[in-house]
């Protein structure tokens, strides 16, 4: 378990920005997806090539005014990011680094160390020195950062034992935390894409102020897409960076709570409901065009804004029956042949919400954003599942658009929206109709 926050003060001072008021636990909720690479995504310039005079934030005043709040002292604390970890990691910093056992016993070790597990203890070792604790709490010192096996992280660092592995929590502070977040989610993007940059961070922030506490006692957002991609410092660049800082402490409001801010890649021109989910639209999040005054979609120069996938009947077969239980078809069946694949019901954007499949043992049916998961190979399920199918002899042909389950912002529309000469505020005004830019001050 993590020492009482008094123990590790000491720690603590190597954190600083602060964080938005919480509503109460919200518990689990769909993770925001990965943005799939796209090889004509922008790197982003040089720190030369950026106009410095745009880093400095200059509050835009959305639909409805800005509000600026100060945040309850109770949650200005960092973020907790629980680590993929294994039950062995190296250390280093350039800076000697503290520790605190769960004794508040604290230590000071060379600037590199090795971490195991050893029953329920975690073995610290470095310098020819060995120490054993049920939990570690680490941090370098000089506000120097820790490079945990390939990735350099800032913030501090909490070594436990669980199931036989370390369990590593990262607490680092929130605007930290969104440099290692937003160019993994939105992709690294030139000066004329900045606003988007910002829509990401702003969307990114909210995100995370929901998770605060929604996992338990210990940590509040996985590292990877069960929540957000986040990878310390590896990715961060100028623009990102700039992004986050510009927009510090701006989150979505909605009747006095964070907005519920998904986010997907690709739309293919229309954004789609809750229902694709199986639940009620938010009064914010409904399906609708998302498209150019001409009508082109504003994500076409994605990769994903068609697509087509091709598949023999056996192949179709053995993919159905592999993935039934992720799918969650019903009734599950024992099936040899598909007779007919056919739409029952479109949801208003154009995501398939009934899907049935014919059999020779009788059919099933899937529905909404779970019938990517029917069409499963490996790791990868569908785009999406906006899609129009065919049968040619043998062969099955998907016709479709989109990458995601297309709710809330369409990371790619968002992109050209920046190019387009729309600022974040109007972007998350489109993709969030009827919320408020609130700017939470520590």
């Amino acid at each position: 378990m993590f020492p009482r926050i008094a123990g590790i003060l000491f720690l603590i001072l190597f954190i600083s920005g602060g964080c938005a008021p919480l509503p109460e636990r919200w518990g689990d909720v769909p993770p925001p997806e990965e943005m799939p690479a796209e090889p004509e995504a922008e790197k982003a310039v040089s720190e030369n090539e950026f106009p410095g005079d745009t880093i400095a934030f200059i509050p835009i005043a959305p639909a409805r005014a800005a509000v600026n709040r100060f945040m309850p002292e109770k949650y200005d604390r960092p973020i907790r990011v629980l680590l993929t970890a294994a039950s062995k990691v190296t250390l280093k910093s350039n800076a000697k680094i503290q520790f605190l056992d769960d004794k508040n016993q604290t230590f000071s070790s060379e600037n590199e160390a090795e971490v195991s597990v050893r029953g329920n203890q975690v073995i610290w070792k470095s310098g020819g020195e060995t120490f054993s604790a049920v939990s570690w709490t680490a941090a370098p010192g000089d506000q120097a950062m820790i490079q945990l096996e390939k990735n350099t992280y800032r913030g501090i660092f909490n070594f436990s034992v669980k199931d036989g592995k370390l369990r590593i929590i990262n607490w680092v502070s929130i605007e930290d935390y969104l440099k290692g977040v937003v160019p993994y989610e939105i992709g690294q993007l030139d000066s004329s894409r900045f606003e988007a940059l910002k829509v990401q961070a702003v969307a990114a922030r909210t995100y995370a102020y929901r998770q605060f506490d929604s996992k338990g006692n210990d940590f509040d957002v996985y590292d990877d897409t069960r929540d957000q991609v986040y990878n310390g410092t590896a990715g961060e660049a100028v623009l990102p960076n700039a992004a986050v800082e510009a927009t510090h402490g701006i989150v979505l409001i909605y009747d006095g709570n964070f907005a519920e801010t998904y986010y997907h890649s690709t739309c293919g021109g229309s954004t789609e409901g809750m229902e694709t989910w199986g639940k009620p639209s938010l009064p914010y999040l409904y399906s609708q065009a998302d498209t150019t005054p001409e009508g082109t979609p504003w994500c076409s120069e994605s990769s994903y804004a068609s697509w087509e996938r091709k598949w023999d009947s056996q192949t179709l077969v053995n993919m159905f029956r592999n993935n039934l239980t992720e799918a969650k078809a019903v009734p599950f069946l024992n099936f040899k042949q598909i007779h007919n694949i056919q739409t029952l019901e479109k949801l208003p954007g154009g995501r398939i919400w009934k899907l049935e499949i014919e059999t020779d043992q009788g059919n099933f049916l899937v529905l909404g954003d779970r019938i990517r998961w029917l069409f499963k190979q490996g790791s990868k399920i569908l785009p999406s599942s906006a899609f129009e199918i065919q049968r040619e002899n043998d062969e099955w042909i998907l016709h479709g658009k989109g990458f995601g389950h297309g709710i809330g912002m369409c990371q790619m529309g968002a992109r050209a929206r920046a190019k387009a000469g729309q600022n974040f505020a109007e972007i998350l005004q489109f993709y969030y109709p009827g919320t408020t830019l609130e700017q939470w001050i520590p």
